[in-house]
């Protein structure tokens, strides 16, 4: 029997529904892994032993299969997807500690490793992704935020509405956030790149788009 649940099931039952979904695992305790094939419906169609590693792998084939018009429009725009993707990984790449990240692509018949981490710390997934040189360029900062302050700005009006004390505090007793990466060094020129800036910003581990903090940083 085999389920697919939660957030990680909703996004393979749409991937399935969109393209070929195969799923190959084998824990280190088995002897084989196991290949499960899904089908349109998110269904388990087929199950067989594979002679695979350790770990998961999923594979997507024939994107957007179903849909030939999207499809089409997908094979028009397919370097810019490729270019949109790649820095997605690279986010990935940079922010995931004890994960290795390969990514190959095959131009022309030919194997090309566009990507590849350690996965070791942020700041050798750094050097992984955009080379020494730039590491060296750049300096680490790491510092708490105590929210409460947020709470003492609103004053101490009263909401007529709900009665209650504007400075009411929101947040539990000990409530920070911690901000931690890397920033370009003080200097001419650092932290600008013929190729465009790069700047990532992740919350809780995962990359976001917050353009208000992107601006508030430069």
């Amino acid at each position: 029997l085999c389920e697919l649940s939660g957030s990680t099931g909703n996004n393979a039952r749409a991937k399935s529904s969109l393209s070929g979904l195969s799923i190959t695992t084998r824990t280190k305790n088995d002897p084989l892994a196991t290949k499960l094939s899904f089908g349109r419906d998110g269904n388990l169609v087929a199950s067989e032993p594979n002679p695979g590693k350790c770990g998961t792998s999923v594979l997507v084939t024939n994107l957007f299969q179903p849909l030939p018009v999207r499809r089409k429009e997908f094979k028009k725009q397919v370097k810019r997807q490729y270019a949109k993707m790649l820095l997605l990984l690279q986010a990935y790449g940079i922010v995931s500690e004890n994960v290795k990240i390969n990514v190959v692509n095959f131009v022309k018949g030919k194997r090309v490793v566009a990507l590849s981490t350690q996965g070791k710390n942020m700041q050798g997934n750094l050097a992984n992704v955009f080379g020494s040189k730039a590491l060296k360029d750049m300096q680490f900062v790491s510092f708490e935020k105590d929210l409460h302050h947020l709470d003492e700005k609103r004053g101490d009006d009263t909401d007529a509405a709900s009665g209650k004390l504007q400075n009411e505090s929101n947040f539990a007793e000990k409530d920070t956030i911690l901000v931690k990466g890397y920033v370009s060094k003080l200097g001419y020129g650092i932290g600008r790149s013929t190729a465009g800036e790069r700047q990532f910003v992740f919350v809780n581990g995962r990359p976001v788009q917050m353009t208000k903090v992107i601006k508030t940083i430069n």
